[in-house]
């Protein structure tokens, strides 16, 4: 979760002589649900072979499937929305007092079949996120998501989501601990993910420990959110 406050001088959320306003929520999380996005805009990298869900890839490789029916087009794995609010697509206005979600999916497209030699299983698996600390008047800035893996092709795949100021004011945001909680049909589901995801490096996943190691195939795919 990530907190937003009007600034002026320090980043503090507080009624004071320096910092006044109330706070928005900033909320990220990854939601295996189904979503609907209209408008869609290519932010994703790098340039990849795409697969189906009837025909998954004969090797390693993380959110090239062109169309999953729980979100669409893989590629574009970073979304946004105002908490509760619509679809989630590509870019929300923030307005101040209201909470926004902001989420990440991730699915190793490899062919289960792959799994039982170890061909199709992803090692050192990470999720890195970043977002900006301010966010100016009338700027628009990027809220990015990575997922890598140290035997996959591509390495790593990326995607962003925007947000926009257009208020006559600078916020600030804040990520609020322990938030990031990871979801999945494995046992790793509800574990708190460490603030690390904002890092340089981003932070283990996994499915049933958060070692890295995540088979191939939608069954082992999850989400994490904040509350």
């Amino acid at each position: 979760m990530f907190q937003a406050a009007k600034r002026f001088v320090m980043m503090k959320i507080s009624r004071d002589s320096k910092c006044v306003g109330k706070v928005i929520a900033f909320l990220l999380c990854v939601l295996l649900i189904s979503v609907s996005i209209s408008g869609l805009v290519s932010a994703w990298s790098p340039e990849r072979e795409t697969f189906t869900m009837e025909n998954p890839a004969d090797f390693i490789i993380f959110n090239s499937i062109t169309y999953n029916p729980t979100i669409g087009d893989e590629r574009n794995f970073v979304r946004i929305r105002e908490a509760g609010v619509g679809t989630f697509g590509n870019e929300v206005e923030l307005i101040l007092g209201r909470e926004y979600e902001v989420y990440i999916f991730f699915h190793n497209n490899a062919s289960a079949t792959l799994n039982p030699t170890g061909a199709g299983i992803a090692q050192n698996v990470r999720v890195r996120s970043s977002f900006p600390d301010t966010i100016l008047a009338g700027e628009r800035l990027r809220v990015e998501g990575e997922i890598s893996a140290s035997n996959s092709t591509p390495e790593s795949v990326l995607d962003h989501a925007y947000i926009t100021n257009s208020s006559d004011t600078t916020f600030t945001l804040r990520f609020i601990p322990a938030s990031a909680v990871i979801h999945s049909s494995g046992e790793v589901n509800g574990r708190v993910l460490p603030y690390n995801l904002f890092s340089e490096v981003g932070t283990f996943i996994g499915h049933n420990k958060l070692d890295g190691i995540i088979p191939g195939c939608a069954e082992f795919s999850g989400h994490i959110i904040a509350l």
